[in-house]
């Protein structure tokens, strides 16, 4: 079985839940589910795909019934090579991935206290044009795909977080357990301007994007603060925990105005924590990261500059054969295809 080349996953775990991880490698292997996914290029590493960290997470999704968390990757990847989603991730059009990160929560950049990155999301953003453009999508398909369209971008961009932003905070060493990999992210969701008109209108939103995290991204969540709801925001979120996953569903902090600003500085330094939550730090909704002054002076061969952002679209792993992996901008603008290195990380 191919292995990442990212840290062990099974620091934490009890003797007995790494006992039901050796049994669901390798039944996975037995099955051929960890063959090395087709549409990899050479020397791509397998972080994010069949890696035993994403093994972990459909396990622990599963509460550690091996044959349960079989069943849900072996759907998983069918669904990923019906649709050819590793090669789209080399492939995709800027412009389509970068319409993504506004329409999901994204990263910012950032890490909370603990390592994980911090994904942003504003309810605020899914206006009417928008939500209808997506429910166009999500009727038309390619080929003989399993999934729509929107869905096929949906995995591309959340697979910008398992196979770049997860293995890239994880080679950080200035968190508390360096030797533990970095497996699940932390997500704010600005939920101030929505309304139970809108919570109706995005039900298929919801419903899609809840069936895409506990389908092909288990536990990649590890807490969601819902922040600034507004006073009546118990009656939206009554119709929209219905719409979810109950795992996910389990995993939201509804914090009001007031209390925002002590709730998110229990987990987030004040450098790491936008502005409008009682930090210092500027973000720019919808944009590329831009990554801590850590991450830039972990990064070597770095082409980002002082400034530290992240390019536009997906960045794979790859490995450069001396020790280090190589962090490769890749997608596609003005039909021709990107193969930019972006720097080393060790």
């Amino acid at each position: 079985m191919e292995t990442s080349r990212l840290q062990d996953a099974s620091g934490t775990l009890t003797d007995d839940e790494r006992t039901c991880l050796d049994t669901f490698s390798n039944l996975c292997y037995q099955e051929k589910l960890l063959q090395r996914p087709e549409g990899l290029q050479h020397g791509d590493l397998i972080d994010g795909l069949t890696d035993e960290h994403t093994l972990l997470r459909f396990l622990r999704g599963k509460s550690f019934d091996v044959d349960r968390a079989y069943e849900q990757l072996k759907e998983a990847l069918a669904i990923r090579q019906s649709a050819g989603v590793i090669a789209t991730y080399d492939t995709i059009d800027l412009g389509d991935f970068e319409e993504k990160r506004k329409l999901y929560p994204h990263w910012s950049g950032r890490r909370d206290k603990s390592g994980k990155p911090i994904c942003i999301f504003d309810s605020r953003h899914l206006d009417d044009v928008v939500i209808q453009r997506y429910n166009e999508d999500r009727s038309v398909s390619r080929g003989d795909a399993a999934v729509s369209n929107a869905m096929e971008q949906a995995i591309v961009f959340h697979d910008y977080l398992t196979r770049f932003v997860f293995p890239v905070c994880s080679a950080m060493r200035d968190r508390k357990q360096p030797g533990t990999a970095i497996s699940s992210a932390v997500y704010i969701a600005d939920v101030s301007g929505m309304t139970l008109k809108q919570a109706w209108n995005l039900r298929m939103y919801i419903q899609d994007f809840s069936v895409l995290l506990s389908t092909c991204f288990p536990e990649v969540i590890d807490r969601i603060y819902a922040v600034n709801a507004p006073s009546y925001f118990g009656a939206i979120w009554s119709f929209v925990r219905k719409l979810i996953d109950p795992r996910t569903a389990s995993k939201v902090e509804i914090l009001y105005p007031g209390q925002v600003p002590a709730a998110l500085a229990a987990i987030v330094d004040a450098d790491d924590l936008p502005t409008q939550y009682g930090g210092r730090r500027e973000v720019q909704y919808g944009a590329p990261p831009v990554m801590d002054e850590a991450m830039l002076q972990a990064l070597t061969s770095s082409s980002l500059g002082l400034a530290g952002q992240w390019p536009r679209g997906p960045i794979k792993l790859r490995s450069n054969g001396d020790g280090q992996v190589a962090l490769i901008a890749v997608g596609a603008e003005g039909g021709d295809r990107r193969r930019d290195l972006v720097g080393l990380i060790g």
